[in-house]
């Protein structure tokens, strides 16, 4: 249900290299304190996209902060 509402209402999508539920578990990564190349290295994805992802991920959640919060 998550992934489905941050499809719908936070704009994100699936790539032809990630879907957002990969996004999403990225994400959380960066919450529990994992880094960028710990995280790469997981997801198996280079540093510069991993940063982009997240990236994604909190502007998402910031352009939804009125409907969340």
């Amino acid at each position: 249900k998550f992934i489905d509402f941050m499809k719908e209402k936070g704009g994100l999508k699936d790539t032809a290299c990630m879907e957002v539920g990969e996004k999403l578990c990225m994400f959380m990564e960066v919450l529990v304190g994992n880094s960028t190349r710990q995280i790469g290295e997981n997801w198996q994805h280079s540093n510069s996209t991993v940063a982009r992802t997240v990236k994604e991920v909190c502007m998402s959640i910031v352009n939804l902060s009125s409907t969340l919060l």
